[in-house]
């Protein structure tokens, strides 16, 4: 089920922390005690933190940042860390002198990391199947559970395009394509170098996924990561911005969201903690059908079509479903079928000149 179906509740945690922060952000936006003073409280805590917290104070502190500026943006795993904090430093706040009270630490965040930690698995009885481990009170990507990150190659009208998926908490996703080579990087191999990235940055930093950013270099934007090698995860270039219906900096923010959503699996459709979705919103879960027709372009093209429309009713403006729908049309010689959805895309999507003017030449051929 999708955003454009019946909204789910995320859960009664999620939805008590969403509160919680709420009612958080909105005292501080009543100007009493302001983010200034809490985030200055957290740097005393951190000074007698433990050696793990200290290695996280700089993700924790965008967390809280991003809490405060930009509430609407925390995913529910973030909500919950965001909660434990602000809990922790009211406390210090409402006891006056913040030095002198940093030493009590983060008790409420220190107990959450232990809540979301994976638990052993109870020794087993003889003669008895061993039982399972139990799973973490609370569930927190990267310390629950790692993601695990594949790259393979799928084929779109015969055309090649690498690709990244991530698998976490029983769910799979796919988080990156690779659509163009480089000189000596075809794109299976450019997919697999951003594979190795992520498994290389998830075992620096669990919460990697939270220091996700849009980074500009030499004109051209990219996805940036707090501990990724050189800053660096992947570049957003014209070819893959077009196939998700944006700019490259429209991608690099959009790939930020997908990614943080992703990872995060106490959301079904994986948006976010937001009650109504975005225009933004609605386009990744397009993409996100898009891609998984992708998938089944050359094996399956009655599934592959059908995960076409599923993706146009999520977001009717979006191009490329229609362009891959006429292909398929055009591969089982559905003449009126193609013509059909080619001219459904002139009136309803938002289509770059090149997209309108190939339309018109197919249209024109039929």
């Amino acid at each position: 089920m999708t955003w454009t179906s019946v909204l789910r509740p995320v859960g009664i945690f999620c939805a008590l922390g969403a509160m919680l922060c709420a009612g958080w952000a909105e005292g501080f936006q009543q100007g009493e005690p302001d983010a200034k003073a809490y985030l200055a409280a957290f740097d005393e805590s951190i000074k007698t933190a433990s050696d793990e917290e200290k290695e996280l104070a700089p993700t924790l502190r965008t967390i809280l940042v991003r809490f405060f500026e930009d509430n609407g943006s925390l995913t529910p795993s973030e909500r919950m860390i965001a909660g434990s904090l602000m809990q922790d430093l009211k406390a210090m706040l409402g006891q006056g002198d913040i030095v002198s009270r940093g030493n009590n630490g983060l008790p409420s965040f220190r107990k959450l990391r232990s809540d979301a930690k994976p638990q052993p698995a109870p020794a087993p009885k003889p003669n008895t199947t061993p039982a399972p481990a139990p799973k973490p009170k609370k569930f927190i990507p990267g310390i629950s559970e790692q993601a695990k990150f594949t790259s393979a190659v799928v084929k779109i009208n015969g055309s090649p395009v690498g690709v990244v998926d991530m698998s976490i908490a029983g769910k799979k996703q796919r988080v990156v394509e690779i659509h163009s080579a480089l000189p000596g990087y075809p794109v299976d191999k450019r997919a697999r170098i951003v594979a190795e990235r992520l498994v290389e940055l998830q075992k620096k930093d669990p919460l990697w996924w939270s220091t996700l950013g849009v980074y500009q270099v030499r004109g051209e934007y990219a996805v940036n990561a707090r501990k990724a090698e050189n800053g660096l995860l992947v570049t957003a270039d014209a070819s893959w911005a077009e196939q998700w219906g944006t700019t490259p900096q429209g991608l690099a923010k959009m790939l930020v969201k997908n990614i943080r959503t992703a990872i995060d699996p106490k959301v079904d459709d994986g948006i976010g903690a937001r009650d109504i979705p975005t225009a933004e919103d609605l386009r990744i879960e397009a993409v996100r059908l898009r891609m998984e027709g992708d998938s089944l372009f050359d094996t399956s093209p009655q599934s592959a079509e059908e995960l076409y429309r599923k993706a146009l009713k999520a977001d009717p403006t979006y191009a490329v479903p229609y362009l891959r729908i006429a292909d398929l049309c055009q591969n089982q010689k559905r003449v009126e079928d193609e013509r059909a959805v080619l001219t459904e895309a002139l009136q309803k999507a938002q289509l770059t000149d090149k997209q309108r003017q190939e339309i018109a030449d197919r249209i024109g051929r039929l």
